[in-house]
């Protein structure tokens, strides 16, 4: 195709979207829904996941080594616990600095129980990966010098099915979201092209190919995908903000404070979002445009 052509096809479909603005806007308008609501699904799944994953970060195992151990088998205890690849953040609490800890919190209570202190020795370890959370602590039970282990079991079965629910249902919800645009995306740019079927009809009657007739609906749809990534790019970020910002300013102090750390910053997501929204919403344009435009094309 000439140059010359191809600029012509262009200027014929920036004033399409000039001549036929109120379905323009229509199709923009449907499009950019879509598309911000899909970014809002997105980034609410990458939020719910960060913060169950800190919460997953607050479980501790909690591994008391038994009374008649002696330092070096306290110690071969620390060195099975250091070489265990789902415990991080491992440390060594002695008899005398647990015991300092519970004085701490119980004070009075615990005046004059130093002489004859019940507390074991214990390690605190942080769990990676809670899946494999019951598999840890059965080795752990099996070390030689550990008297107990304390596992938070429950909670852990509990959050790693709310992670998995979130995922799926993530998942679920942006893919029906993106079959539903697609659906309505469609089914507005037909109305737009039936408008114009006497136009694409007299194209055809005077002898025009159907690439020459397709072009100019197809750099419409181009420029509508565009328009709409722009303005639903711009609405999930100034929303975002101020969602998080409201959150963080919230009367309660746990869950500002869980905001706060593991918010997902905009600017993380800023690229592969805005290059979602361009790609989404110019293949939708570009699709629905040619879907539309096939059936008025036999004549």
């Amino acid at each position: 195709m000439r140059v010359n052509n191809f600029l012509y096809q262009t200027r014929q479909g920036i004033k399409s979207v000039k001549d036929h603005s109120l379905m323009s806007l229509a199709s923009v308008g449907v499009l950019t829904a879509c598309l911000l609501i899909v970014g809002i699904a997105i980034l609410f799944t990458m939020n719910v996941d960060a913060l169950v994953g800190y919460v997953e970060a607050q479980n501790q195992v909690v591994v008391f080594v038994e009374d008649a151990a002696d330092d070096a088998a306290i110690a071969a205890v620390g060195e099975h616990l250091q070489g265990m690849a789902n415990l991080t953040d491992i440390r060594y609490v002695s008899k005398e600095a647990g015991f300092e800890e519970i004085k701490a919190q119980y004070g009075a209570v615990m005046e004059g129980l130093q002489d004859d202190n019940p507390l074991p020795a214990r390690y605190d370890a942080t769990v990676v990966d809670l899946t494999l959370l019951e598999q840890t602590v059965t080795e752990l039970q099996s070390i030689e010098g550990v008297m107990q282990v304390n596992a938070p079991t429950g909670m852990a079965s509990t959050l790693v099915n709310a992670k998995q629910l979130v995922n799926i249902f993530g998942f679920a919800l942006i893919a029906a979201l993106v079959a539903v645009s697609l659906v309505i995306i469609a089914n507005t740019i037909r109305a737009a092209v039936a408008a114009r079927s006497c136009e694409v009809g007299i194209m055809k009657y005077v002898g025009a190919t159907d690439g020459f007739i397709r072009l100019p609906f197809i750099i419409e749809g181009v420029l509508l995908g565009l328009i709409a990534a722009v303005v639903a790019f711009g609405l999930v970020y100034l929303g975002y903000h101020f969602a998080v910002r409201e959150l963080v300013t919230t009367d309660s102090a746990l869950i500002a404070a869980a905001i706060r750390e593991n918010a997902i910053p905009f600017r993380s997501v800023a690229l592969r979002l805005g290059l979602s929204f361009l790609v989404g919403g110019v293949l939708t344009g570009v699709v629905g445009s040619l879907v539309s435009l096939r059936s008025h094309l036999k004549v």
